[in-house]
């Protein structure tokens, strides 16, 4: 049982340790403010501007970003807009399939490149 206790706190030792990665497994700035992981998602601090760039740390060809309309706790309704970023690691968050943009509020993106996905709450002013 003392075994068993003690794999237990060393696994959620490890987990802890690898909890930034977990959520924000490369790194993701949003009008230039670098996203900060939290619990369940990282967060930009300040709002951005609907056109602010989004830059995305990851060495992939296709990077796929889908943003859900949100609350301040992550819950999403909506449809998402989505934005694809192919052979570079930035564009604007203008940039949607549909050229629409986002109006004030708040949004939860998912950044999915390489396999691993990036959970980002940010604010539009």
């Amino acid at each position: 049982m003392r075994k068993v206790m003690i794999s237990g706190i060393l696994a959620l030792a490890c987990f802890g340790l690898y909890a930034d990665a977990y959520i924000l497994p490369f790194k993701v700035k949003v009008g230039g403010q670098e996203s900060k992981p939290g619990e369940i998602f990282a967060r930009v601090a300040n709002p951005v501007a609907n056109d602010a760039l989004l830059e995305v740390e990851a060495d992939e060809a296709m990077i796929i970003v889908n943003v859900f309309s949100s609350d301040a706790e992550g819950n999403t309704s909506g449809v998402a807009k989505i934005i694809m970023i192919q052979g570079k690691k930035s564009t604007k968050l203008d940039q949607t399939m549909d050229k629409s943009k986002l109006e004030p509020g708040t949004y939860l993106m998912n950044i999915v490149a390489g396999g691993a996905t990036a959970r980002v709450l940010f604010t539009v002013k």
